[in-house]
């Protein structure tokens, strides 16, 4: 399948009818490619077996690109088996019944952005362990998700996320997994970091911000274990509950600016300084105690200080114009 539009022009995929919805975009089979480009979903309702309006399994390759997915009965995208394999660039999915659902496949999702989730629904939700791991890139995870990001049994690799307003836990990682997490914020949300039952992660240069548990380190399965962490750099600072930890779990931070305090080499507790918080501006201002003071002299946090210049740009609907 090959799927082209232009920016101008791009390829519609809709209901024959202002009533009805159309099911899904489905590829199977190693012999299956799909490139798909400046396309608009909108009102699938996903099929048996498949619940996303692009679905892949059983080894298909599929990349989409700056595309637009909204008003979906089902997930955006849908990808199964081991040796499927989806791409997704520059794309939005919004007011879907979830966003991103991998169960063993692998994905590379660079620069998505995901939003208005209605009811329990998980913004990229990754199951079971794929090869290649999965990696999550640039991401913006806003308002209206239940859970920004879900890793269950799959060590993905995430840079540069920005999650905010999660109803659940911004991002989730459970079972045995070890993820990769870099350069992500999180912000405004319930949980901000939940890591259960035996997870162990690693974590560098994060700020994790107000939300009502900063880091949530728990087994909640019996025998399972707890998880475990090695963090440094990071910037945890203005959550209700900076860090909640059971017996079952160990969490090793150094060179990070935690608030209250935290046992490790080089750890601050001082106001890093955010350029202004409250209106989610986390970057740092050019006297925050937190510049340079991270590990090898980096930053401490996912933004770098406004005297360094500007922070990458991360989509969003920064001023509730309902525009991206």
């Amino acid at each position: 399948l090959n799927a082209a539009g232009m920016a101008a022009l791009p390829i519609a995929f809709q209901a024959d009818s202002c009533d009805g919805a159309w099911g899904a975009l489905q590829l199977i089979g190693t012999s299956a490619r799909g490139l798909i480009e400046h396309a608009e979903m909108t009102y699938a309702q996903g099929i048996t077996g498949g619940r996303g309006a692009v679905v892949a399994s059983q080894g298909a390759q599929v990349v989409l690109r700056d595309c637009v997915m909204a008003d979906l009965l089902c997930a955006g995208i849908a990808a199964r088996d081991g040796a499927t394999r989806i791409e997704v660039y520059d794309t939005a999915i919004e007011r879907a019944a979830g966003g991103v659902v991998c169960d063993a496949a692998s994905a590379l999702l660079d620069r998505v952005r995901i939003a208005d989730l209605p009811g329990a629904s998980i913004g990229i939700h990754l199951l079971d362990e794929s090869d290649p791991p999965s990696e999550i890139r640039d991401c913006v995870l806003d308002t209206g998700i239940d859970t920004g990001i879900l890793l269950e049994g799959a060590s993905a690799r995430i840079e540069g996320a920005s999650v905010h307003g999660t109803t659940g836990s911004g991002l989730r990682a459970t079972g045995a997994c070890a993820p990769a997490i870099a350069r992500t914020l999180i912000w405004g949300c319930r949980d901000g970091l939940a890591l259960e039952n035996g997870a162990s992660a690693s974590l560098t240069r994060c700020t994790i911000a107000a939300n009502a548990v900063g880091l949530y380190l728990r087994e909640t399965e019996p025998g399972a274990g707890g998880p475990q962490a090695a963090a440094d750099s990071l910037i945890v600072w203005g959550n209700g509950i900076t860090v909640l930890i059971d017996p079952y779990s160990t969490l090793a931070i150094e060179w990070s600016d935690i608030e209250g305090g935290y046992d490790g080499t080089n750890n601050l507790s001082f106001d890093p300084l955010f350029v202004d918080a409250a209106g989610g501006d986390f970057r740092l201002q050019p006297m925050s105690p937190a510049i340079g003071a991270g590990k090898d002299g980096a930053d401490m946090g996912a933004l770098p200080s406004i005297a360094a210049g500007e922070a990458p740009f991360m989509r969003g609907d920064a001023n509730a114009d309902g525009r991206t």
